[in-house]
């Protein structure tokens, strides 16, 4: 009984903070953006029907078990990864081609446990930051207490080295910065986005991209390079320090050297003696002859 209440408990806070995400976002923008304007599914190819994908997940201070929650996968399926100066989250999901709704495309559905005072398009854009998929009439599936299935959008290739992440943009982005921090191609950004990506210094907050990365390849590119800098800097500097070390020696040596003969007059005389000796006798031995 008693943990039965505590569980009862902890669903309710968890949900409490949840709706305090939402209220954040109802009073700092007056207009949320909708998936039919800034997400287009990705099209299904008939040589593949599923695969592994990723959606970007932009933290709003949720733990990696309520990430996983609302993504209805294991808390090992969640992986961290730095944007700028702060940690947002890769989640790995099944992707399956699928009719929507009359719409057909790549998607994975998870489910949503709807609270009083839900709406979707708030719901989706804190949690899913309008990855998922609208269809008509889901208002009216929004009753509290209902558990609903959410359909949000990934994508799937034919090449068998690559997966599909599905991204936001976000504020301050580039497609440059974008590639770089999942490091992924340009041009394959580019080649999957033709919808969106007219003119590539030119992206607005909010657009879904499909973003093609090798398989396990995503890393920390800013932390790569910087130790691969850090390493870089060291052996110069200690070249650099080496050289600079073995110069004023030498010249240490040199000054002294110069400096012994001049408060020496005698060495130079002796060392000079035997060539003068020597000059001396062979003119002698010349007016002998």
């Amino acid at each position: 009984m008693k943990m039965a209440a505590q569980n009862n408990r902890q669903f309710h806070l968890h949900h409490l903070y949840f709706l305090a995400i939402i209220l954040t976002h109802v009073l700092s923008s007056n207009v949320f953006i909708e998936s039919s304007s800034t997400m287009y599914p990705f099209s299904c190819s008939d040589q593949v029907q599923s695969c592994d994908s990723y959606l970007y997940h932009i933290s709003e201070g949720l733990s990696i078990e309520q990430i996983a929650s609302f993504y209805s996968v294991k808390s090992s399926n969640v992986e961290p990864i730095t944007h700028g100066l702060k940690q947002d989250y890769l989640v790995s999901v099944p992707c399956t081609c699928k009719d929507v709704n009359g719409t057909q495309g790549y998607f994975y559905d998870t489910f949503y446990g709807v609270q009083s005072g839900d709406i979707f398009a708030n719901v989706t854009w804190a949690l899913y930051r309008g990855q998922a998929w609208e269809v008509p009439g889901v208002e009216r599936l929004f009753i509290a207490g209902d558990k609903i299935s959410v359909q949000l959008v990934c994508g799937c290739v034919e090449v068998e080295t690559k997966e599909i992440v599905t991204y936001t943009v976000q504020e301050n982005d580039t497609l440059t910065g974008i590639a770089e921090l999942l490091s992924a191609e340009l041009t394959g950004i580019k080649n999957l986005n033709e919808r969106f990506i007219r003119n590539p210094s030119l992206i607005d907050v909010g657009w879904g991209l499909f973003v093609p990365i090798e398989k396990n390849g995503i890393q920390a590119p800013k932390q790569g390079k910087q130790h691969h800098l850090a390493i870089i800097l060291g052996t110069l500097s200690a070249v650099t320090l080496f050289s600079v070390c073995s110069l004023l020696l030498f010249l240490h040596g040199r000054n002294r050297n110069h400096k012994n003969r001049k408060e020496d007059p005698e060495v130079v005389n002796k060392a000079q003696s035997p060539t003068r000796t020597s000059l001396r006798t062979h003119f002698r031995e010349r007016c002998n002859l």
